[in-house]
């Protein structure tokens, strides 16, 4: 027993020694198998040429190694620096074909050029700067592909159709920022050159003289007076380059530059944002029209757990078993029961194929044909259900009238993107709620608003009257096609973190997934304000009585449609800071009144007495 002891602490420094060494052992087997993964750097990359590109360009990547008759996948990281703008991270991809072993070319297409520079309005005159990773697929499943990366590359990218007002707007943005720092220049093809120097100013203090060559500014390489414009930050870097020297960096004060709210304090319009919506969610007395449709949603709510709980406890596969009855619409005859069903499964692979494919038809048309889908289903739904030529003639120009909010939703989009297509629709927003296209004015959302209203009136029903089977799914497909127009045009369509040009299988597949999820939560927010009839339509929603509400609906429409296209153009909706706390302060909103509406139903929902009005 004494020798056991002795020996056991031997015998454990043995095992402990052995456990290091077969850990080391798997470890470095690990990164070795690890390392198999890796991309060889078997290729060189030396410059990215030319500097600046503009659409139609061709750019070309020189280096060494490039195997031929093999795409070349690009990968350009860092940062895009926009006049006026706040610096954005950017991962963009493009693929190119090697020419030669020293040298790959890309064409700069309007796909390329809108990744880097933006579309419609929002584009701009953008420096990149990051580094370029070029990839080779290797042609052996077992074996790494073939890689290299080039850092400290800096392209001017240039985008085309810039209007004439848009460029002089921005020339005098630019002339007011050079005016309140005290210098006067002139363009010299890249970079302005300072002509004078006021005394006293910001640009002396700074130690610039005349004859110095102003290169740059917060980070945007200079090009013109335009490039000059302020994102809104309390200091900007100015670089500047004096004879044949070195390039030099100064850093100069903004402050008294504008009046507007600096971008380092936007996060107080969020708080204004959230504390209007608290008190017109809680405090406003919403007594009328909005309340009389929660009490509609409590009453159906409470009907519907009464008869579920006949049988089983009331759960959410109640909510969505009436859910699922709603979208599907009502139950046809049993020859056509699969009609509904079929129809809307149809529409959403449609739709759920629009990321992975990039259009259904053609780029240029998606849009407007799925708007042309809807157009017609709600008026066969109008006319279907008439009878004789004065109610159908009435009915035309209720439909008319509910159509027209859609209509100047989409010319708001198209003006704000530049085109008609949904993909620089999709590209000009961002994956977050804030950035979407609906939140980026409170007229924008109001809108959308009133489209969404609109749907449901095209839907809405006499008491006690039903639409044919025909109809309803006539009326539920161009819900679906409104709602994914909605969808692509003002709510992020199916846009992801990342790029939308170059996605992969599994970023398309998730990019439909999200697409279908919010074009059905558009389509079944438009089913639930039809169920409530909110605005007391006692007629079908194209005729009869409710063609004055369908005509208020419209002007309060149009009057959101000159105020958003207003707002556009103004000088507010450059200032992106602002643009995005405006946007978050709308979420935010839109959030509490959502979770407003829930608190009131549910309490009504549970009052014991529902034949008295519970908010009294």
């Amino acid at each position: 027993m004494v020798r056991s002891s002795r020996l056991s602490p031997r015998l454990h420094g043995l095992w402990s020694a052995l456990g290091v060494a077969l850990v080391t052992l798997f470890c470095a087997l690990g990164a070795l198998g690890c390392q198999r993964d890796l991309p060889l750097r078997l290729i060189e990359v030396h410059e990215v040429t030319p500097a600046e590109l503009e659409s139609g360009d061709r750019l070309e990547v020189h280096g060494a190694g490039f195997p031929q008759g093999r795409p070349a996948h690009l990968t350009f990281r860092g940062t895009l620096y926009r006049p006026g703008h706040a610096p954005e991270r950017a991962r963009l991809g493009a693929t190119g074909t090697v020419s030669g072993q020293a040298r790959i070319e890309i064409d700069v297409t309007e796909e390329l050029l809108a990744s880097f520079a933006g579309t419609g309005a929002r584009a701009e005159h953008t420096t990149f700067r990051g580094e370029v990773e070029v990839v080779f697929a290797s042609q052996s499943a077992s074996a790494p592909p073939i890689a290299a990366t080039l850092q400290g590359v800096v392209l001017d990218v240039f985008p085309a159709g810039l209007g004439a007002d848009d460029a002089a707007r921005a020339d005098k943005e630019g002339a007011g920022v050079l005016a309140f720092l005290g210098l006067e220049v002139t363009a010299a093809g890249p970079g302005l050159v300072v002509e004078a120097v006021a005394p006293g100013s910001r640009g002396e203090e700074a130690g610039l003289v005349k004859g110095d060559l102003l290169t740059g500014f917060e980070g945007v390489r200079l090009t013109r007076v335009a490039d000059v414009r302020a994102s809104g930050a309390r200091e900007v870097s100015l670089t500047f380059r004096r004879g044949g020297g070195k390039e030099e960096t100064r850093e100069l004060s903004l402050v008294g530059l504008s009046r507007a709210l600096p971008r380092d304090f936007s996060w107080i319009v969020w708080l204004m944002g959230l504390a209007v919506a608290l008190v017109v969610a809680f405090v406003a007395p919403f007594e009328g029209r909005l309340g009389r449709a929660e009490l509609a949603i409590a009453r159906r709510v409470r009907r519907l757990r009464e008869r579920d709980t006949l049988t089983r406890p009331f759960r959410l596969s109640a909510l969505a078993r009436a859910a699922s009855r709603g979208l599907l619409g009502e139950r046809p005859s049993r020859e056509l029961a699969w009609l509904p069903p079929a129809v809307l499964a149809v529409s959403s692979a449609a739709l759920f194929a629009l990321p992975g494919a990039g259009t259904l038809v053609g780029e240029d048309v998606d849009v407007l044909l799925l708007f042309v889908a809807f157009v017609a289903s709600s008026l066969t739904v109008a006319v279907g259900q008439e009878r004789g030529l004065l109610p159908r003639l009435r009915a035309l120009g209720g439909t008319a009238l509910l159509l027209l909010p859609l209509g100047l939703a989409l010319v708001v989009a198209v003006s704000a993107s530049g085109s008609l297509r949904g993909i620089d629709a999709v590209r000009g927003q961002g994956a977050m709620p804030w950035e979407w296209n609906a939140f980026r004015s409170p007229f924008s959302l109001a809108l959308v608003v009133t489209c969404v209203v609109a749907q449901a009136l095209l839907g809405a029903r006499a008491r006690g009257e039903q639409h044919g089977p025909s109809a309803d799914a006539a009326y539920r497909v161009g819900l679906l096609f409104s709602s994914g127009v909605l969808v692509v045009l003002f709510f992020g369509g199916y846009r992801l973190p990342g790029g939308v040009d170059k996605m992969s299988l599994f970023a398309r597949l998730a990019g439909g997934c999200l697409l279908l999820a919010k074009t059905w939560a558009l389509a079944a927010l438009a089913l639930l304000v039809r169920f409530t009839r909110p605005l007391g339509v006692q007629r079908e929603g194209a005729g009869g009585r409710g063609l004055g509400g369908a005509a208020r609906l419209a002007l309060s429409a149009t009057l959101a449609f000159a105020t958003s296209l207003a707002w556009t153009t103004s000088r507010w909706a450059a200032r992106v800071e602002l643009e995005a706390a405006l946007g978050g302060a709308l979420v935010l909103a839109t959030a509490v009144f959502l979770a407003r509406v829930v608190v009131r139903v549910k309490y009504v929902t549970q009052a014991p007495t529902p034949h008295v009005d519970p908010f009294v």
